[in-house]
């Protein structure tokens, strides 16, 4: 079983019960295929969903990890939530999470929404290109009134 933290970074703490080490999101999916993964509660709906299709996936409730580092004296940081959040895993009987078609809705809208929004970006970064080399007033006229006579 692994235990993850994530935060609001692209970085995620993890800890396999012997050691913890710092992943980013792919190698944490990597890490993920065919095992147990225990996460805070509270996660980005994106991440449970991308660790849901490649693993089993618990919730560990966020209240439960604080109260375990204080009771203990742990001090906070990622790598040693991420062992907090595997004691607690081991410990505790955790009922595998199950996404509902809406939330999987809700992740397909977001990725959907990305994809549009790069092709926006794309769009954008062209026009921005196209009035330097040609000069606003050319480009202006070609993207905005290439029917109008005058």
């Amino acid at each position: 079983m692994l235990g993850v933290d994530w935060s609001h970074t692209k970085f995620f703490a993890v800890h396999d019960g012997e050691k913890g080490e710092i992943v980013d999101k792919a190698q944490l999916i990597e890490l993920a295929k065919g095992q147990p993964v225990a996460i805070e509660q509270g996660c980005p709906l994106s991440i449970a969903y991308e660790l849901a299709r490649k693993a089993t996936l618990y919730y560990v409730p966020a209240q439960a990890v604080a109260q375990y580092r204080e009771e203990n004296g742990i001090e906070k940081s990622d790598l040693e939530d991420a062992r907090v959040i595997w004691t607690l895993a081991q410990r505790d009987g955790l009922q595998p999470v199950t996404l509902t078609s809406q939330q999987l809705r809700l992740v397909y809208l977001y990725h959907q929404y990305l994809y549009h929004l790069q092709g926006r970006i794309a769009l954008n970064n062209l026009y921005k290109g196209a009035k330097r080399h040609f000069g606003d007033e050319l480009v202006h006229d070609l993207i905005l009134f290439p029917f109008a006579s005058g």
